[in-house]
């Protein structure tokens, strides 16, 4: 709003960009991109498209959602180009490579100004839930994260300033705090950016680089927490031995689904013949929850698991 975007475009790009991604986030991603590698390869970008304009079912004379080309386009390049500019026969994903005859998404350009609020949006949002995440689990101390400036400052000012010693009532007020000002320095080099390139049309932001984006003091701090959470908390031994695990559920469920499609749901299994085994598989496992999955595994592997 402050930037002057169209919000319900902000907001469609914002809910629907990880529409396809496979339960376990990336770890789920990493597994299915080995299993599809023979089958023309998965990306959870491309999955999202794929949802969208093919699996949903909806309307009885098309296949997909009702989206209009900037939904479409944000949704694809929130993190910028596809390919590069003038790129003759460039490698597609699977869904882009059936549509693009019927829809240019320009994909060698920018994308609107709305699609770069939801990507940025959702790197703050990441990192500040591992963040949350990582100290509810105990993964994460308070003495640890004291080595990362931006979490240090904030945390000893509202514990000096704020009417309370309860840690936790501190520690999410952190949080939030550090979420605000990431936003209030997106918003105020953003509009720096904006006015300074005087852009005229939605063309024009296309035409240009990436025009959302911190200040180079905060994208340093983001850097710094972001290093931080790689080494303390993705490659804790702990989350790596959940990921291991997950990576194993996708990988079982590939190839039990695969072996005998007749065990998929009877509307995927339908789909066999005209998509093939594989893709219709690994649409349905990109489809699942966490919690779906795990429970799909039990009914497979567990010989007293209700059915």
């Amino acid at each position: 709003r402050l930037l002057h975007a169209e919000e319900d475009l902000a907001e469609s790009c914002a809910l629907a960009h990880d529409f396809g991604h496979p339960p376990f986030a990336h770890v789920g991603e990493d597994a299915l991109k080995e299993c599809m590698q023979p089958y023309g390869g998965f990306d959870h970008n491309d999955q999202t498209l794929r949802v969208l304009t093919m699996l949903e079912k909806k309307y009885p004379d098309f296949d997909g959602l009702n989206l209009t080309w900037e939904t479409l386009e944000g949704l694809m390049k929130h993190n910028g180009p596809m390919i590069k500019k003038g790129e003759k026969n460039p490698e597609l994903q699977v869904t882009l490579k059936e549509l693009k005859d019927k829809v240019d998404l320009k994909l060698d350009t920018y994308a609107s100004i709305e699609a770069q609020i939801a990507g940025l949006a959702d790197d703050i949002a990441y990192n500040s839930h591992d963040l949350d995440d990582g100290l509810k689990s105990g993964i994460l101390t308070l003495e640890r994260l004291n080595i990362v400036g931006m979490w240090k400052d904030i945390y000893r000012n509202l514990s000096s300033s704020v009417k309370t010693t309860d840690k936790e009532i501190i520690k999410r007020k952190t949080i939030r705090y550090l979420i605000g000002i990431q936003i209030k320095d997106v918003i105020e080099q953003s509009a720096r950016i904006i006015a300074d390139k005087k852009l005229a049309s939605p063309d024009d932001v296309r035409k240009n680089s990436i025009l959302i984006s911190f200040g180079d003091e905060m994208a340093e701090k983001n850097r710094v927490l972001k290093d931080f959470l790689y080494q303390y908390l993705y490659r804790d031994y702990r989350v790596v031995k959940m990921a291991d695990k997950a990576k194993r559920f996708i990988e079982d469920l590939f190839q039990v689904y695969t072996k005998n499609p007749a065990q998929l749901p009877p509307d995927h299994f339908a789909r066999t013949k005209k998509d093939g085994v594989e893709r219709v598989v690994c649409d349905y496992i990109a489809g699942m929850t966490d919690r779906f999955a795990q429970d799909e595994y039990n009914r497979l592997f567990e010989p007293y698991s209700k059915m």
